[in-house]
């Protein structure tokens, strides 16, 4: 009689943890969104939440695919760090280039942008082609696509800062002759610095980049197909393209 008492607690018991180790019960924790600090994509001001062209995506993404919307922002090199050593991580703005082709999971692809030098109006300096920035002294992010360029080409006047801000003001002080960016982020960069974007004059063309929303490896494809298919909705119904608009995306020449 005990054991028969005691048989209905104990199947209820199996039945709670076969409820837990399903993949869609309330157990399983949300992915982890992470948003790179770079000016224009993804960029968050004191007792504001993130905003850029990069952010508004995956907020919007967030909420179309059933997750909090809860954004964790990072400086770049950081976020970068974190995704490629934890699961379950999704980041963006990331641009594609092959020396981070193995470390991540490519997903979606947000926009396309280009690598550019610029320097001041005023300065003297050739940024006509690649190989006229060889001698001079170049402004790049550390660990961006712009440094990752600058160090396969062999450069050896390379200065890294921690952001593209800092990059418009050396600039502007004279005290590096180019400054090698995505053109988004320069123009957006330029103007948080305070200064005019008629200050700058654009040179060399090192190439397209893609920016995309990236995974940590292996990451299930059941998670990534709603996120997925909430992008391709955005697409279909407007909200992309106003999102572009918005921040008044310029496609490269």
């Amino acid at each position: 009689m005990r054991i028969l008492q005691l048989l209905p607690a104990w199947l209820l018991l199996c039945a709670s943890v076969s409820a837990d180790a399903q993949p869609g019960s309330a157990q399983v924790s949300e992915v982890r969104l992470l948003a790179g600090a770079v000016p224009y994509y993804c960029q968050a001001e004191r007792d504001r939440p993130p905003s850029g062209l990069a952010c508004d995506v995956l907020v919007e993404m967030a909420h179309r695919a059933g997750h909090s919307g809860k954004l964790e922002m990072y400086p770049l090199p950081r976020a970068l760090v974190i995704a490629a050593a934890t699961p379950d991580v999704l980041l963006a703005p990331v641009a594609r280039i092959p020396a981070r082709e193995a470390t991540y999971d490519w997903q979606i692809p947000i926009l396309e942008d280009e690598l550019v030098a610029v320097t001041r109006q005023d300065s003297t300096a050739d940024i006509s082609s690649p190989d006229k920035l060889q001698q001079l002294s170049v402004g790049v992010v550390r660990y961006s696509a712009s440094a990752i360029t600058a160090r396969e080409r062999g450069w050896q006047h390379v200065e890294m800062v921690a952001s593209e801000v800092i990059n418009a003001r050396k600039l502007r002080a004279g005290h590096i002759d180019v400054w090698i960016s995505a053109w988004n982020a320069i123009r957006a960069a330029q103007q948080q610095a305070g200064l005019p974007l008629a200050d700058l004059r654009r040179g060399a063309v090192l190439g397209r980049v893609q920016i995309y929303l990236v995974s940590s490896r292996s990451m299930p494809a059941a998670r990534l197909a709603l996120w997925k298919r909430a992008f391709e909705s955005m697409r279909r119904d407007g909200t992309y393209q106003r999102i572009l608009n918005k921040y008044r995306y310029e496609t490269p020449m």
